[in-house]
């Protein structure tokens, strides 16, 4: 019995100290998985952080352009100045000189306030040497022809009503940097008067304020960057204005990591930095964006409090992991893992998706919400580009209205839609897509998004477009002539839509070859291509019928019109300079489509007033009603 307990108690130990084992690993292991659960929070507060920021800020630009604008417009509409705009008189420019006055001295940013005449010259202008100093009037014989600075140019050219906003600079007088540096923002509007340019108002405000307010920030350092990287504002002032003081450093020299990220969209959002525009609050030629990266201190001071978080917890989950750690630290292992490896499955789906599959998301108004990468490939565009934009930005002009009238009657009542459609990219090209777009519907039942998913098929139309087209001509070839001929008729049986055919053939065309060689009479047949595809109508269809023969179908035309329509090309032809040969002349024969008849008797008739036109001497029209004999 003795050996027996101490074998006992052996064993109670040794399962003992194994849990007391397991539990303090259990302990270890939710420590450190709880600390980089909460890192993870790290990241996302610097994420919610840098949106609260990117908001203020953004707020506190448009607050302050707003009100800028708001006094320009008003000043351009003000009475006092278009009297002096109309009269020029002395009387009038000492009222106008104690508005501007009036205006800089309730805005204490406003660095100057002027306006300029037709050819640019200032007539009144109130000055500001600091945003703490008072406003006064710069005499007549101070002021400054400003005729070729690209503010008075660029604003002289807009319509009434319309504001010019200048880039955040510093301020230059006679023609050099101003000394110490005054960062300045301009706002201008022109001003008319009787349906006539009269000059412009421009507002310039010291921008030191606004600056100090978009920068400033307990959590980020703040940079205000251009679309090229030039520093507008940096942390270290010596740094700042890059792109007027050339010797201080760009974006790409000072954080080379995050350049080109930075650079190349319009936001981001990463744990390193954030970018965020503000071509929205202030559109100028600048494309100012705002560039964050977190303090450091920001970033210690969460981390050292998800430390100590992990700490306690870690602590906590010790001492209650050493009797249930065995029952319950397995299944949470094992859900993790198949959460995570689904996840990660979900997201491989998605990434695969993204990059290989065509496809697009619109509210119901038809804005583009979201796109994939391989959409943006396709199209040239960056999802930036697209993201707020109609379909409109890639239609292609030659795809007809009325498939965008079938689509969006067929989306409207909730149906999916199918077909082809031709768009065109960011540098002009053409693509063709296979799409079907589908309705979403919201809790209610209502349509709140369509969703397209498409395919390249550019090359699948290309071979379609070389399948229909004469080879020499770049006209429709037989093939697709028959095809339409056909498709017209079931039209006219169907709904009795009326069309017409003209067919031709160049006069003497065995001369030709046999005078000047079959290359010169191919280069009649190519010149004739070009003056019959420049004479036709953009329904009508043009192609090669055989040999010298050309056909043209005319859809909703009667014979009296393809007779004028034939006519027309006739005097065109006989008109054209043809390469080598000079001028040629072409017999025309025109038929319309009649219920009693089928296409080979239209083609019979057309053909018949084409030998008549040949019999009659050439170089005519002849229109035939009746059937053609038949031998």
């Amino acid at each position: 019995m003795h050996l027996a307990e101490l074998s006992a108690k052996r064993y109670y130990a040794l399962f003992a100290s194994l849990f007391l084992v397991f539990g303090i690993l259990v302990a270890s292991a939710t420590s450190t998985i709880n600390y980089q659960l909460q890192f993870t929070d790290v990241i996302e507060e610097i994420r919610a952080q840098a949106k609260s920021t990117r908001d203020q800020k953004q707020h506190t630009l448009r607050q302050f352009v707003r009100r800028i604008e708001d006094m320009t417009h008003a000043l351009a509409d003000n009475p006092i100045l278009r009297a002096f705009a109309a009269s020029q008189a002395e009387a009038d420019r000492d009222t106008l000189n104690s508005l501007l006055l009036t205006i800089a001295a309730s805005e204490s940013d406003i660095m100057q306030a002027r306006y300029l005449d037709a050819d640019g010259l200032e007539r009144a202008r109130v000055n500001r040497k600091s945003n703490q100093g008072a406003p006064i009037v710069v005499p007549a014989d101070k002021l400054q022809n400003k005729r070729d600075r690209y503010y008075f140019q660029e604003t002289a050219r807009l319509p009434a009503g319309e504001l010019w906003r200048s880039n955040i600079d510093l301020n230059v007088e006679n023609g050099k940097i101003e000394v110490p540096i005054a960062p300045t923002l301009r706002i201008a509007t022109p001003v008319w008067a009787d349906n006539q340019f009269a000059g412009i108002v421009i507002i310039n405000m010291h921008a030191s304020r606004l600056l100090d307010a978009l920068t400033g920030s307990r959590f980020f350092h703040i940079y205000l960057i251009d679309k090229n990287g030039e520093f507008l504002t940096h942390t270290d002032p010596e740094k700042s204005w890059s792109h007027y003081l050339p010797s201080r450093p760009k974006l790409t020299s000072e954080f080379p990591e995050i350049a080109q990220r930075a650079l190349a969209n319009q936001e981001v959002i990463e744990p390193e930095f954030a970018l965020f525009s503000l071509a929205q609050q202030l559109p100028n030629h600048d494309e100012t964006r705002l560039l964050l990266i977190p303090r450091k201190e920001l970033v210690d001071r969460l981390q050292e409090a998800n430390l100590h978080s992990a700490a306690i917890i870690g602590l906590i989950v010790l001492l209650i992991s050493i009797p249930l750690s065995w029952m319950v630290a397995l299944i949470p292992a094992r859900m993790k893992k198949k959460l995570d490896q689904a996840s990660q499955e979900i997201y491989a789906y998605h990434r695969i998706v993204d990059r290989n599959v065509y496809t697009s998301t619109t509210d119901e108004s038809g804005r583009i919400i979201s796109v994939s990468s391989a959409f943006c490939d396709v199209s040239g565009y960056a999802a930036g580009e697209l993201i707020g934009s109609t379909q409109a930005l890639i239609r292609h002009p030659d795809t007809p209205g009325a498939l965008y009238e079938e689509m969006w009657s067929a989306l409207q009542q909730g149906k999916t839609w199918q077909g082809e459609i031709q768009n065109i990219k960011k540098n002009g090209e053409a693509f063709w897509q296979q799409v079907s777009i589908t309705p979403q519907f919201d809790s209610r039942g209502q349509i709140s998004s369509y969703t397209a998913v498409g395919s390249d098929i550019t090359d699948k139309k290309a071979i379609e477009r070389i399948s229909i087209t004469d080879q020499l001509t770049g006209l429709f070839n037989r093939r697709h002539l028959d095809a339409a001929l056909s498709r017209d008729y079931d039209l006219f049986l169907r709904y009795n839509h009326p069309f017409s055919v003209i067919i031709l053939d160049v006069d003497k065309f065995k001369r030709v070859n046999d005078e000047f060689g079959h290359q010169a009479g191919d280069g009649v047949l190519v010149k004739m291509a070009e003056v019959l595809r420049a004479g036709i109508r953009t329904v009508d269809a043009v192609g090669r019928w055989g040999g010298e023969e050309f056909l043209v179908i005319c859809p909703n035309t009667t014979l009296e019109q393809a007779g004028k329509a034939a006519e027309k090309l006739r005097a065109a032809v006989e008109a054209a300079e043809f390469p080598v040969v000079g001028h040629v002349t072409a017999s025309f024969g025109v038929s319309q489509v009649r219920a009693s008849g089928d296409v080979d008797d239209l083609i019979q008739r057309a053909d018949s007033g084409l030998y008549q036109a040949k019999e009659q001497g050439r170089n005519r029209v002849v229109l035939v009603q009746a059937a053609a004999p038949k031998n």
